[in-house]
């Protein structure tokens, strides 16, 4: 019987932050994208932005934004401040917004 893992997204892709820096972690059809060491210090540094704005463990994170590399490295960010990442489709009205974040 296999154990559930228990670690958040973020912990499970550290350990090939650790184990393959230079491996590739977000590539694009356009040709963007991250290594596991670029992801690692681009997801600390939002992090550390997320901090200094007042963002704790539990707080939610509501962001309407097209779909990125940008997208996934503020979604890792997230998880290493321990905030809740509420993505909002950029479809949505103001009226929608409202609701949601009510």
């Amino acid at each position: 019987m296999s154990h559930a893992n228990h670690d958040n997204l973020y912990l499970q892709f550290a350990r090939n932050f650790d184990e393959r820096p230079d491996a590739t972690f977000l590539d694009t059809v356009e040709g963007h994208g991250y290594t596991f060491a670029q992801a690692r210090t681009a997801a600390g540094q939002m992090a550390s932005a997320l901090r200094e704005l007042g963002v704790a463990p539990g707080d939610r994170v509501a962001v309407q934004i097209d779909k990125s590399c940008e997208t996934v490295i503020l979604y890792l960010a997230c998880l290493q401040v321990g905030a809740v990442y509420l993505p909002l489709n950029t479809a949505y009205t103001g009226e929608e917004i409202r609701y949601f974040l009510g």
